[in-house]
């Protein structure tokens, strides 16, 4: 849990946002977190649970404790000999191959090596419930046409992954009633971290009850003195996709470890997978370690260079189910914070120019504002609870309104069901997760399992996103 003195400051915090939210009573949301008692509700819930955080003692750094974005590059020597054989395979390939995706496994339908077959059927593995991305990119993909995605489940992962399932089946069910998929709690507890357990305590409120969020809570099995339970996520993936040989996208857009779990039951999972999407992969990064000639972050990922990237969150909540995961025979496209990062969906900071941020959308702004009140359809209002929730930590968290979000994982899903619509690939290629904390070393080679994102074309995706999420549609393209 969250330390006194931090406490004593966090709550300091939520003073001094509390007074900037009502700034602009247009962008407040409702007093959510505007409140002291609400407030140290979120600072007894939030924060970092050292309980059990690691199931596998085959990590070895799960006994290290290093605060998250503060690490160093580590290359065990392993993996240094990994990435010089990569590095030392022939970089050149004839131009179509640098292109195309990687070549599929074998005894998957011919159909399937040209274009994804319409719709896409999509499973969706979320850690949806605290930050709102995720929620964003469930609604985007209810929204979207029936004719282009059939999301056939959702699982939930990390942490409080009840809880989590549990506000993505309101949202489901708000969208498709009876008719809606299946949503299936995971794994809770991370296979192999440095990192404690962490929420912002704002979990599943807005959404459920707070009987309900208790009631749910005390399900996870990551905090001390909890028995490991089996999770029925793991188990759903293996069956979705044995029913669905070669149909079936897995779209991961929080930690990996139901889809590493979902590995150890089947190791003949990829198979059957044409293709997974991971949201994974933080900045790039110049850094120099075991002699490897990483090139700086500036130069575009191209073949004959090896590429450095910072962890992110989703990868090194769970390193060693990263590790697992990329080491498989899944054939893997990650949409990294290269550039989601250049993406912003509302308006931005508060700002004391009277003409806004210069940045600001005002059809993305509106539809964000829209979202925040929507009393209708019942989807949107679901999102829209939460987005408010959001928006107010944030605020306090950061001393100043905060009236839009990054939506990493609303781009991952649109990069899943429309392939090259708004993200341009890299070259195919090999990424090694490192097993200290989740950094990223990518070598494009013809013919690697793997591709990065090189560009988004946000003058196409920001307006694509907010027809979909305006309250008052059911979606557009």
């Amino acid at each position: 849990m969250i330390e006194a003195a931090a406490g004593a400051a966090l709550l300091v915090a939520f003073a001094l946002g509390a007074a900037l939210v009502r700034r602009r009573r247009a962008w407040a949301p409702p007093p959510a977190l505007d409140d002291a008692a609400r407030a140290l509700r979120v600072l007894e819930r939030g924060g970092e649970a050292d309980g059990r955080t690691a199931q596998d003692e085959a990590y070895p750094y799960k006994d290290v404790r290093c605060p998250y974005r503060s690490e160093p590059l580590r290359v065990d020597a392993d993996e240094a000999e990994r990435l010089r054989a990569w590095l030392a395979l022939p970089a050149a390939a004839p131009a179509a191959a640098l292109t195309a995706a990687p070549a599929l496994p074998d005894g998957l339908p011919d159909a399937l090596r040209v274009a994804p077959a319409r719709p896409v059927r999509l499973l969706l593995d979320t850690d949806l419930g605290t930050d709102v991305d995720d929620a964003l990119a469930l609604l985007l993909l209810l929204r979207l046409p029936p004719a282009d995605v059939d999301l056939v489940g959702v699982t939930t992962v990390y942490g409080h992954a009840p809880l989590r399932a549990a506000v993505a089946a309101r949202i489901v069910q708000a969208a498709r009633g009876r008719a809606a998929p299946p949503v299936v709690a995971g794994e809770c507890t991370p296979l192999g971290t440095h990192r404690p357990v962490w929420h912002t305590g704002t979990e599943g409120l807005g959404v459920l009850t707070d009987a309900e969020v208790a009631r749910l809570e005390a399900q996870a099995d990551f905090l001390p003195g909890r028995s490991p339970r089996e999770w029925p996520a793991a188990r759903f993936i293996v069956d979705e996709t044995a029913r669905r040989p070669g149909e079936v996208t897995i779209v991961c857009i929080g930690p990996l470890t139901n889809l590493a779990r979902a590995l150890a039951l089947d190791p003949t999972l990829p198979a059957r997978v044409p293709r997974v999407v991971v949201m994974g992969l933080g900045s790039r990064h110049g850094e120099r370690a075991a002699d490897l000639p990483y090139a700086p972050p500036d130069v575009p990922v191209a073949p004959g260079g090896c590429f450095g990237f910072f962890p992110n969150h989703n990868l090194s909540a769970d390193v060693l189910a990263a590790v697992r995961v990329f080491d498989s025979d899944l054939r893997i496209d990650v949409v990294d914070h290269h550039v989601t990062g250049q993406l912003w969906w509302g308006a931005g900071f508060d700002t004391d120019d009277p003409a806004g941020d210069p940045d600001d959308d005002p059809e993305a702004a509106q539809a964000c504002l829209d979202l925040l009140a929507a009393e209708a359809p019942p989807e949107a209002a679901v999102v829209g609870r939460l987005l408010r929730e959001w928006l107010a930590y944030r605020s306090l968290i950061f001393r100043r309104q905060v009236r839009g979000t990054c939506p990493h994982d609303a781009l991952t899903v649109a990069e899943a069901v429309y392939p090259g619509r708004f993200v341009t690939p890299t070259p195919a290629g090999h990424l090694l997760v490192h097993r200290w904390a989740a950094f990223g070393t990518f070598v494009p080679r013809a013919g690697g399992p793997h591709r990065l994102s090189a560009a988004v074309d946000r003058a196409a995706f920001i307006p694509f996103l907010t027809g979909h999420l305006r309250p008052t549609r059911t979606g557009g393209r």
